[in-house]
Parts: C-alpha cells; structure tokens; sequence
C-alpha cells in the first residue's frame, strides 16, 4: 500500500541527524494525517510510533508539531467513533499499542500515553475499566517514578479509575462488605 509506504519513510526521517529534516518529516506526518484520517484507526500504531518518535527530539518547533499531531489524532479517533465503535475496529488491539508504549522510559513518553489512557477513558464505548488489569502495574510503577511530571499524570489517571469505580458500586460501603 503506497500510504504505508509513506508513513515508513516520513518515520524513517525522524532518525536522521539533520534538525530540517526532522521537522520536514514531522509536518508531513501531520499533514498525512489530516487528509487520510480515514487512515487514522488502521495506521494508528504507525502514527503513534511517529508521535513518540516526536516527543523524545528536543526542539520546541518539533515538540510544537507533535502536540498537533497528538491533538489531531485524537480529534480524528473522536470523530470516527461518533457514539459507537466502527466495526473493523479492534479495541483489544488499540489497549495493546498503548500498553507497549506506556512502558517506554521517556518521560514525555510517558506523561503522553498516560494522557491517552485517561482520553481515551472518557468516551464512552471504550470501557477501559473492563481492562484496567492490563495497564495497572505501569501506571502504579509510574507513582514512583523519579520525574514529578509523571507521578502526577499517573496520580491523577488512577484516581479518575479510582472515582469511575466508586460511582459504578456506589451502592457499596466498606462496612457491607467487612460485614
């Protein structure tokens, strides 16, 4: 397919040395994005490799680029699911990507995937307490990680879970169930 064809050479151009190049290729991942968003869910691992790719350059032009590219990956994942899951999506296939990433050692890798989790937590048709399991241990491993960015991102996640849980078992009380 000649798009993924695309995609592989603008992520190739993320390792080169030359910063223009860079940024070049960072622009063009955007701009693919924005004119194949019907792309975006089948190419999605690809996109979010170049995102991470991204977030670990320090220049503030490509920094800038990948906070776009963020926002629009997100805006188009809104929109494609429009109150429900498309049919060829597969949401276990989706956790998976952000489980892989999540344990990557950047930090800004790391406050990224974790802003996803909690996006992603708030629509609907996702569910993600149904597979919290999977990506619990990194975001409690996350509490004590050494850059304060990240303790808070995972802080902040798990008590959006910790609150979805108790709304969901309102009904419940520590004293019901020590009794």
């Amino acid at each position: 397919d000649i798009l993924d064809k695309i995609i592989h050479n603008i992520l190739q151009s993320f390792k080169d040395d030359e910063p223009k190049i860079v940024h070049a290729g960072a622009e063009c991942l955007y701009n693919t994005i924005n004119y194949y968003r019907e792309s975006v869910l089948p190419n999605f691992n690809s996109y979010l490799e170049g995102l991470i790719c991204l977030m670990t350059i320090n220049d503030p032009e490509v920094k800038e680029i990948a906070q776009n590219l963020d926002s629009i990956l997100k805006g188009v994942i809104s929109y494609t699911f429009q109150g429900q899951l498309p049919d060829n999506f597969n949401l276990l296939n989706f956790f998976k990507i952000i489980i892989e990433k999540i344990q990557l050692k950047h930090p800004d890798i790391k406050r990224n995937i974790v802003s996803w989790i909690s996006w992603i937590n708030q629509i609907p048709e996702m569910k993600l307490i149904n597979v919290l399991q999977m990506f619990l241990p990194e975001l409690f491993n996350m509490l004590s990680d050494n850059n304060n960015d990240v303790q808070k991102s995972a802080e902040d996640c798990l008590q959006d879970f910790y609150d979805e849980i108790e709304s969901e078992f309102e009904t419940l009380s520590y004293e019901v169930e020590v009794n």
